[in-house]
């Protein structure tokens, strides 16, 4: 079994890659299918008593609770990556485990902002990093996203770019840098990477 990760900053387009890839791939799984399960909070007591901030009533997912734990300190984004990396971590090995002993895939793919600052990163057969052409057609991509869902404001995505951006850099046996153009010729260049990865 092969392990693809990729990395990019939000709205670079990796979601959009781990679907295409497991497209074009055989017998390929997108962990991002299942994730968010493994993400819902089990124990909220739990998570009061390690945090030390009460769960609202309204959220059941350990990221959102843990980026409302994350704005009480000065540089909320790089809090949030500390306090996400742990419970990532777990959370991902169980989401893995669960898909290898039900599915059995060739290829399992794996996305996420801040993955090349994780084992999955250094233990994986292929790394890719997804970057924008230029930050104007990121900025607009994600400023069209966000009139659909306003959950980010501009300081904290400029925030959050800063703290991604810094671990992209360092990023280590990087496979493929994909640059996204943000048109029609996305799916063809996705298409051709997994051909290179099916043939080697």
């Amino acid at each position: 079994m092969k392990k693809i990760c990729i990395a990019g900053h939000s709205g670079s387009g990796k979601t959009t890659m781990s679907y295409l890839m497991e497209k074009y791939l055989p017998n390929a799984y997108n962990i991002r299918k299942i994730e968010d399960e493994f993400f819902k909070i089990k124990n909220r007591e739990e998570l009061e008593r390690i945090y030390g901030i009460p769960v609202p009533f309204d959220i059941d997912d350990q990221k959102d609770y843990l980026r409302e734990v994350a704005k009480a300190y000065p540089n909320r984004e790089e809090k949030f990556f500390e306090l996400l990396e742990p419970v990532a971590k777990k959370n991902m090995e169980a989401a893995i485990s669960y898909v290898t002993e039900t599915y059995n895939p060739d290829f399992i793919i794996i996305e996420g902002i801040a993955m090349p600052k994780s084992h999955f990163w250094r233990d994986a057969d292929y790394r890719i990093i997804v970057e924008p052409a230029n930050w104007e057609l990121l900025l607009q991509f994600v400023k069209r996203r966000r009139e659909k869902q306003p959950v980010v404001d501009d300081k904290l995505a400029e925030e959050r770019r800063l703290a991604v951006g810094e671990t992209l850099e360092k990023a280590e046996k990087v496979s493929y840098i994909f640059v996204n153009n943000y048109d029609d010729g996305f799916e063809q260049e996705i298409k051709a990477i997994c051909n290179k990865i099916i043939k080697y």
